[in-house]
């Protein structure tokens, strides 16, 4: 069988949607909107695999400093085991050693056996000194969000956000310039607490609202955890959606009011 793997481009977002959620079934399915905002604004990158002129697969990865993330990476089901997906990975693999990348790093969710083998089989090993992410999810109406969180939109989002000195929440975020350049023109909600500490970017996606991104200015994981929450409670609450879920522990308000967790392993290969 022969395959053309490429840089992706807006025309393919409707087909790595549906690969997409077609590979995570028991998750959220992402709108085609979101991977238009990414590809259109250079949030990442993107590599399809192309069969007879039909996207097949697709991955989305890029370079932090020396080290290459991958975000996610897809086969359409009817064409699984046929090489597609490592051929994809070598692509990546290559696209990241050309960029200066010593080694790379995914997450994967230890509930999928299946694509944590996948990616053992192929050189990487959990890599332990990273840290495991936690994902907590509860049912929407059963959180008292914070007085002060509240939704940021034009204008005032962009004097939020020009006030400078944000941190990442993770290190493997996307890029934290572009991301927060195009932030006012991405889809979901954005909400920020009183004094501008923390900002989260919520997107409902169907039954649930779940966060894409966070940054802040140095507080405390506490104070972090209840903004998130309820930033992301009012998302919920906003769309009319049953369910929220958060990368982090279940501490602080939602302590008492989740009702499950699910856990993503760092695997890592050297490429250098």
């Amino acid at each position: 069988m022969h395959f053309l793997i490429r840089e992706a481009s807006v025309g393919d977002v409707s087909d790595i949607a549906s690969i997409n959620n077609e590979g995570f079934p028991y998750l959220e399915e992402v709108p085609p909107e979101f991977f238009r905002w990414l590809i259109l604004h250079g949030i990442g990158r993107f590599l399809v695999c192309e069969v007879d002129g039909e996207v097949v697969g697709f991955a989305h990865f890029d370079a932090i400093g020396d080290c290459g993330v991958i975000y996610r990476i897809g086969v359409r089901e009817d064409f699984r085991g046929r090489g597609i997906g490592s051929a994809l990975l070598h692509e990546v693999e290559k696209v990241l050693r050309g960029l200066g990348v010593s080694k790379v790093v995914a997450y994967v969710a230890k509930r999928r056996g299946s694509a944590l083998s996948w990616f053992l089989s192929r050189g990487y090993h959990i890599d332990h000194r990273l840290g495991s992410v936690t994902y907590t999810w509860w049912v929407a109406g059963e959180l008292s969000p914070l007085k002060e969180v509240c939704e940021v939109t034009g204008r005032d989002l962009g004097d939020v956000l020009s006030v400078g000195g944000w941190r990442k929440l993770f290190w493997w975020y996307p890029d934290l310039g572009k991301y927060l350049k195009y932030l006012s023109t991405a889809p979901g909600r954005v909400y920020v607490d009183k004094e501008s500490t923390c900002l989260v970017h919520v997107i409902s996606y169907g039954w649930v609202s779940y966060v894409e991104y966070v940054v802040h200015r140095g507080v405390d994981r506490r104070r972090i955890v209840d903004v998130v929450c309820s930033a992301t409670e009012l998302a919920a609450r906003a769309d009319d959606v049953p369910y929220c879920e958060v990368p982090l522990e279940p501490e602080g308000l939602l302590g008492s009011v989740y009702h499950g967790t699910w856990v993503e392993v760092p695997v890592m290969k050297y490429i250098s």
